[in-house]
């Protein structure tokens, strides 16, 4: 009997999650990454440590945060590239909120939370920007845009 409602309780809280998938890919639609189109425009960026946390930084500045806005036009095809200047493993994602748990938006992402960039490391992504509003790149390692590891990236209608 016990085994039975344990059961049933797995298969609610698996329902449950799936449930909870399915809304969030209605919600925040995964975009097709680009890879092989030629980008429009071409952002490189540090991430690492500061005097009280984490943030990002143009190539050639100092990681400050916030990290400096990054500006785009709906329908650009945006090139990220990515250096882990930092002593500890970071990643680099477009988001709808400044949040680790936020969804992956645009395919915009380089690492992530399970699997950031070690340091040193380096890496790039492209992908078209196509949905007009105001967003947020962080680095999804958990804790880190708590840490002040995020900017703005608006999409420009």
């Amino acid at each position: 009997m016990r085994s039975t409602y344990a059961v049933a309780l797995l298969a609610l809280i698996a329902g449950g999650i799936w449930l909870e998938w399915i809304s969030l890919s209605l919600m925040f639609p995964v975009q097709a990454q680009v890879s092989n189109a030629i980008p429009t425009t071409v952002f490189s960026i540090n991430g690492g440590e500061t005097a009280g946390g984490f943030g990002f930084a143009l190539q050639g500045q100092k990681p400050a945060s916030p990290g400096p806005t990054i500006m785009v036009k709906s329908g650009d095809i945006v090139r990220i590239n990515f250096k882990n200047i930092g002593a500890t493993a970071h990643a680099f994602a477009v988001t709808r909120e400044k949040d680790d748990r936020s969804p992956i938006l645009f395919t915009g992402n380089i690492g992530n939370g399970a699997r950031p960039l070690t340091p040193g490391s380096e890496g790039s992504v492209v992908f078209k920007a196509d949905a007009p509003g105001t967003y947020y790149y962080i680095c999804p390692v958990p804790g880190h845009p708590t840490l002040g590891m995020w900017g703005e990236f608006k999409v420009e209608g």
